[in-house]
């Protein structure tokens, strides 16, 4: 039987962030882990037993059901070199764990910016095909540096997915006032942050992540006090 190690990293302080120490160990780079807790266990019943606090604090608020149907996304960190069907499939299990509702916001200075990518515009598609038949409303929101927008990639953007669903309104913004990627729906309460935009995903190494609820309040809230949504 393969032998199974499990790394434990804890962050010591909330600003701490967690998302470069797992693009060094995924990328096989040295780590610092100033900053941070390590632990090791060797079987999976040694963390329960370390942490059986926080599950039965989880099980309490959230019953036996959902700790058994919870799934973790492992595909978090899209690795260079990544085709085009794998950063779908990563997109993909991530928006669907997001649950795609009536609006989808994109917020990516970059998202319509000129690309080589000769087939962006169906990359965009095959990303949200499964999901636009739930949206009547979809927000992006790039840079206001116009050699960084084309608009005919937003055009052919709309008639791929008005192809699917001839309603859907698209609404393009601009703002230079936010510098991540961010996919926000689910009742503009859920949301997911990409490392780069996505017509970069697969140059380098990238995180996809789910965002805090408190954080995705936040961003709302400053989205809705800019009028940009």
């Amino acid at each position: 039987m393969e032998e199974i190690t499990y790394l434990i990293v804890r962050k010591q302080f909330p600003d701490t962030p967690i998302s470069d120490i797992l693009l060094k160990i995924a990328s096989n780079k040295d780590v610092n882990f100033k900053g941070y807790s390590v632990g090791f266990v060797a079987a999976f019943s040694d963390f329960l037993y370390d942490h059986k606090e926080e599950v039965i604090e989880f099980m309490a608020e959230h019953g036996y059901a959902e700790f058994m149907n919870t799934v973790p996304l492992n595909e978090s960190v899209v690795p260079k070199g990544a085709t085009q069907p794998q950063v779908v499939t990563i997109m993909n299990k991530y928006l669907t764990k997001l649950g795609i509702d009536n609006e989808l916001i994109i917020i990516d200075p970059y998202f319509l910016a000129p690309t080589r990518i000769p087939n962006y515009p169906q990359l965009i598609e095959s990303i949200l095909k499964n999901h636009v038949t739930n949206l009547e409303t979809l927000r992006i929101i790039t840079t206001c540096n116009t050699s960084k927008i084309d608009n005919s990639l937003l055009s052919s953007i709309e008639s791929l997915l008005q192809s699917h669903k001839p309603t859907l309104k698209i609404i393009h913004n601009k703002s230079d006032d936010f510098h991540d990627r961010y996919w926000i729906s689910n009742n503009r309460e859920k949301a997911i942050v990409t490392g780069t935009s996505i017509n970069g995903l697969g140059n380098k190494l990238a995180l996809v992540d789910r965002v805090n609820t408190s954080d995705v309040s936040d961003i709302v809230n400053e989205l809705i006090s800019k009028g940009l949504i």
